[in-house]
């Protein structure tokens, strides 16, 4: 690319894939496997030289930020999925090196700057990665970025490029780097060695030999640093080129071919930085596949160049506009202003890198290495961390084809997957004040707090069925708590889905609803009511007056018979001795996980706590913990089912749960409520029990855990009880995850839309397992890694009046349902300022636009 390319560097981040044994002459099966280092870019905490030029606090995040659309189709900016974290941060970098661990990379190498006869970005290295309690699960290394530090940040058109840290060194300040690297990063067990001898890698070439002024001097520094090396106990020290561009003679000041050159200072191998260092991009959006093939031809003329060994490379992508000028026009005027590299997707990315594999396993000579550009390059497009687009799906590709060594018995995560039945967000961590709940705060402590997580059904047997599967209630076709689910390998559970991946899996308590463990094919129905969706469709067909002769709970607007439900119409303490209901799973759940950590085999376990279900009946202490006279009654309270004339018919239902078919006084009310947090209480003391064995047994750890009730619940509001509507308080209900691997993000709360259809596919993201391709949800990782990412999907709430099917969609600021496709009505909510839904707008003019938006995203779960 010529001399003017120098400028292409001024901060670079790499990842090599390198083999284990990179000596040539090499045993075959030694050769074969790959180990992946990453160039690192330390560009993004603040460095005391660039507060005094730029301000306190400035980072090249404020160049990804700034970032905008130059040319139609430009992604820009781009959004990192982390957030715009300091590296130099401790809990930061152990959530890189996570990352980078869990998807096969083994060594991060440092770009290192030495200006002034001084260390330059040093933070990301000396306080975030060396500080890291993680650090274990990665190597270090450095390449010695020696090019001039040009005054790009941004680069206004036109203007003198301005030099702001020359790259040349003299022999003295040469010395006292390459000793301060000896000793300080050398001798650390962590950093990565080849054959005993520590890797340190040399950006340009060219400004090497202007330090020394010749060839013949700037090989006998290289030999002496060397010498330095072994006489500080190590083995001798791996020196590689970073070879591109056309170095001079700094006498002569003739051309030197890059393969002589790279034989007479003796360097030990060869890699390539970016591919846009030998292509030059023709267009201003140029073709990823293209640059690919034009790489690929440059790496075969590499390999007869170099007597050394050559490391070829994969990039990522380029795109070096957020270091131009904003308001400048942009085109290839010399960078940073450059073409760009477009197209490059993650399934190029990974048909790159098997391409690549396959390439170096057909010719097996010399070490198998792949440089890949880059870890974090964000204001040159080219990075594995992941973004708001693609998540982590460059990393997913590099350990797709090249897999961490050993994998098939890396040490897996385990699961704690706790549900507890009709629990609304009447919870601490929740901002309720008068909820007594130490054991779930302590949760939220540990993990990320959803503040508005939404059910699919607000009811036992759908919702579940909706989250044990990853399918909307509308895919499985179980509307009703007497449908069973179909399992007919459309749908696998999650359950089974930990199984097929060798998990130990267990379940107690209430996981699903009655006896519906989901039916295959050819198996018999349990017995009792129970029907298949098949069934379910042709009683709709066959017989449309069915709910007028059968009964299913709130597939009803009322109830002939109340005294049905006279056994779960009951509140109030507990006979002296009676555990209650959950004690006994808490027992169980905590002989299970003494189990597993016996056998110290990855597991499963589902704990499905019955509380707060009704009857809402507890141990006696638990409501001595509450006070009748402190329950408040809610602002739309009413002593019966009572909705405003302009509300559809079907959004009222009598109650059944508490209060069945009758009204009910202020301090009923106030009783029940009472004992509702009573309930809620007991089961947060049996959940405390479950999480002191986990810490107790060192599992805490190594275990994810996903806390959620399986819908909300009503407590008076609109004088109803329990579930069954499409209202916030029972569409809505609480969802706790649990990463131990994110302390960052421990105790923060994400306000973002998300639904309980979203819980299966994040497991099987964060615990690295292939998981169905029938999932409907999303993965929340985004939002556990950074509570506040951006995040536009909705969450989608059904429920059903006898044959009738309303559905409700939930975004930020608006809840919209339509009962029968608006046939039998609609309502919309603004939460912005009606937060207890007491005002329909869905016939108000002023909101044909809203509906018009909202009735699209309804259409998803039709």
């Amino acid at each position: 690319m010529g001399e003017n390319m120098m400028l292409l560097r001024p901060a670079r981040i790499l990842i090599a894939l390198v083999s284990v044994a990179v000596a040539t002459g090499l045993a075959a099966a030694e050769g074969e496997r790959f180990e992946v280092a990453a160039y690192y870019f330390p560009g993004y905490h603040p460095e005391p030289r660039n507060d005094e030029r730029f301000g306190p606090g400035w980072t090249e995040w404020e160049l990804v930020k700034a970032a905008r659309p130059r040319f139609a189709g430009h992604r820009l900016p781009r959004v990192p999925a982390w957030g715009y974290r300091d590296e130099s941060d401790p809990d930061a970098f152990e959530q890189k090196i996570d990352a980078a661990a869990d998807h096969g990379i083994t060594t991060l190498i440092f770009d290192w700057y030495w200006y002034g006869d001084a260390p330059f970005l040093q933070g990301a290295l000396d306080k975030g990665f060396l500080k890291a309690e993680n650090r274990h699960r990665l190597k270090f290394a450095l390449m010695w970025a020696n090019h001039d530090w040009i005054d790009i940040f941004p680069y206004k058109r036109g203007t003198p490029r301005t030099v702001i840290h020359p790259g040349k060194v003299s022999p003295s300040a040469f010395r006292n780097a390459t000793d301060y690297v000896i000793r300080r990063c050398f001798t650390d067990p962590g950093y990565w060695k080849i054959q005993g001898k520590p890797y340190f890698s040399i950006y340009h070439l060219g400004t090497l030999l202007d330090s020394f002024g010749s060839i013949q001097a700037t090989r006998a520094a290289l030999d002496d640093f060397r010498r330095r090396t072994q006489a500080a106990g190590l083995a001798g020290l791996h020196l590689g080129a970073v070879a591109w561009g056309q170095p001079r003679d700094p006498q002569t000041g003739k051309p030197i071919p890059l393969g002589q050159l790279v034989d007479e200072l003796g360097f030990d191998s060869v890699t390539s930085y970016v591919w846009v260092h030998h292509v030059r991009l023709p267009e201003m959006r140029t073709d990823y596949r293209w640059a690919r093939k034009a790489y690929f031809e440059y790496w075969d003329r590499a390999r007869r160049a170099f007597a050394a060994a050559y490391f070829p490379n994969v990039t990522v992508g380029w795109d070096s506009s957020p270091r131009a000028d904003q308001a400048d026009e942009y085109g290839p005027f010399g960078y940073p202003f450059t073409n760009t590299i477009v197209g490059n997707s993650p399934e190029q990315f990974a048909q790159t890198l098997r391409a690549v594999r396959q390439r170096l396993e057909e010719k097996p000579t010399g070490p198998r290495v792949v440089t890949i550009n880059s870890w974090n390059e964000w204001t040159e497009g080219s990075y594995l961390e992941p973004d708001t687009t693609y998540g982590t799906k460059y990393l997913e590709a590099v350990r797709d084809v090249f897999p961490p060594p050993g994998s098939s018995r890396r040490r897996r995560r385990n699961v704690l997957f706790i549900i507890s039945d009709d629990l609304n967000c009447r919870i601490g961590c929740y901002g309720d004040r008068l909820a007594r709940t130490p054991h779930i705060d302590r949760l939220a402590s540990w993990g990320v707090r959803f503040e508005r997580a939404y059910c699919q059904f607000p009811l036992c047997n759908p919702t579940r069925c909706s989250v044990l599967t990853g399918l909307y209630p509308t895919t499985t076709g179980v509307l009703d708590n007497n449908t069973l689910l179909l399992l007919d390998g459309r749908a696998e559970t999650i359950q089974d889905c930990f199984r097929r991946h060798g998990y130990a899996v267990a379940e107690h308590g209430k996981i699903w609803h009655g006896r519906n463990r989901g039916i295959r094919p050819g198996e018999s129905k349990p017995k009792g009511e129970w029907y298949t969706p098949e069934e379910r469709a042709r009683q709709q067909a066959e017989e449309p007056d069915y709910w007028q002769r059968h009964h299913s709970p709130y597939r009803h607007r009322t109830v002939a018979d109340p005294e049905r439900y006279a056994w779960a119409n009951v509140y109030g303490p507990l006979k002296p001795g009676d555990r209650g209901r959950d004690a006994p799973v808490a027992d169980r759940a905590i002989k299970s996980l003494r189990s597993f950590g016996a056998a110290k085999q990855p597991f499963f376990l589902a704990v499905g706590f019955r509380l707060p279900h009704v009857p809402l009946t507890a141990p006696r202490e638990f409501f001595a913990l509450h006070k009748v006279a402190k329950m408040p009654l809610p602002p739309d309270f009413a002593n019966e089912p009572t909705l405003a004339p302009d509300m559809p018919r079907d959004e009222w239902r009598v109650n059944l749960d508490l209060f069945a078919a009758r009204r009910f006084s202020e301090v009923e009310a106030r009783e029940a409520i009472r004992a509702y947090y009573a309930c809620v209480s007991y089961m947060d003391a049996q959940l405390g029990r479950v999480l002191d064995e986990l810490e107790r047994l060192g599992l805490r750890n190594n275990t994810i855990i996903v806390f959620w009730g399986d819908h909300g619940w009503h407590l008076s509001e609109k004088g109803m009880w329990a579930k069954g509507t499409t209202f916030e308080v029972s569409a809505r209900g609480p969802l706790i995850i649990v990463d131990p691997r994110r302390g960052a993000t421990a105790g923060r709360a994400s306000r973002r839309v998300v639904q309980y259809l979203d819980i299966y596919p994040t497991l099987v993201d964060l615990c690295g397992l292939d998981g169905p391709k029938t999932l409907e949800g999303h993965s929340l990782r985004r939002l556990i890694e950074n509570p506040d990412a951006p995040w536009d999907d909705p969450a989608l709430t059904v429920q059903t009046r006898g044959w009738f099917i309303g559905r409700s969609v939930r975004t930020d600021r608006w809840r919209y349902t339509q009962w029968d496709e608006g046939r039998r009505g609609a309502v919309l909510f603004d939460h912005q300022n009606d937060p207890h839904e007491m005002h329909n707008l869905a016939a108000d003019p002023r909101y044909a636009d809203v509906i018009q938006r909202l009735d699209a995203l309804l259409a998803r779960c039709r």
